[in-house]
């Protein structure tokens, strides 16, 4: 559950915009970006509630903007987000440099050390997050009209739905739920690394084509994908095999799977 919390929240984010046919490129960057600007905040404010909110806050709000931006322009979205992960990286490096002194690992103040059970409380509510979400976005008005944005985009319109609005709410899902999974990665590691990611936020776009674009399925390839890494992670030192082959295994069997698999049959 510890290890699958981050993704399900960042696979989450990313279905919704696909949903809106507006699929988002920028988890990576938010999960990266969130992570840093709540260790950046709970160092100064000394309140986690806070430096949740801010964080979750200051890494939607150009999300917004690039949304806005791309609706109003009609400008590329997979441009727009591969531009937000470059921001993501370039803004924290000059952040921790200005802020802490270094480029590299910044701590978390040692008054906030988090005990192994809290940790599990964490992934808890992010699952629980998870589960009540989907439960209102099936049921709720704007769900479904969510859900119908990308595929029936000219009947909505027709129905003086706006399209646009759907489209830059799904980027907001996305975001807050990128945004979400960047902190439990934060309060997992106590610290902020960079590219603390690790990759997540594209393989959680993987998790959404490979679960067939429903939230079941994207749950299952999460799970599939969080015991591969959990496999990796309990076979370094065993085998003599490098710790960054093993760590790389979800990468390696999506690799596998969609060259494998005929295209038709995904």
């Amino acid at each position: 559950m510890r290890v699958s919390a981050p993704l399900l929240l960042a696979s989450i984010g990313a279905l919704v915009s696909e949903y809106a046919g507006a699929m988002a490129i920028f988890p990576e960057g938010a999960i990266n970006l969130s992570a840093f600007l709540f260790v950046v905040f709970i160092t100064y404010t000394k309140n986690a509630f806070w430096a949740f909110f801010l964080s979750v806050c200051c890494s939607c709000l150009p999300v917004f903007l690039l949304a806005l931006y791309a609706e109003k322009r009609r400008a590329d979205i997979f441009l727009l987000g591969l531009a937000f992960n470059l921001f993501s990286a370039g803004i924290t490096s000059i952040l921790s440099s200005f802020l802490f002194g270094t480029n590299g690992v910044v701590e978390m103040p040692a008054a906030f050390e988090m005990p192994a059970s809290l940790g599990a409380v964490y992934a808890a509510s992010a699952w629980l997050l998870a589960v009540v979400f989907i439960v209102l976005f099936e049921k709720s008005a704007l769900g479904l009209k969510i859900k119908f944005a990308g595929s029936g985009a000219d009947a909505l319109r027709i129905n003086g739905i706006s399209v646009s609005k759907l489209r830059i709410c799904s980027w907001l899902f996305a975001a807050f739920f990128s945004s979400a999974a960047g902190v439990i990665m934060a309060l997992r590691l106590q610290a902020f690394v960079p590219n603390i990611s690790s990759g997540k936020g594209w393989l959680a776009l993987v998790a959404v084509f490979l679960g067939k674009k429903n939230f079941a399925g994207v749950i299952a390839a999460v799970l599939l994908f969080s015991a591969l890494e959990l496999a990796g992670i309990s076979l370094q030192g065993l085998l003599g095999i490098s710790p960054t082959v093993l760590l790389s295994l979800p990468y390696i069997v999506v690799l596998v799977v969609f060259v494998i698999i005929p295209s038709g049959k995904k």
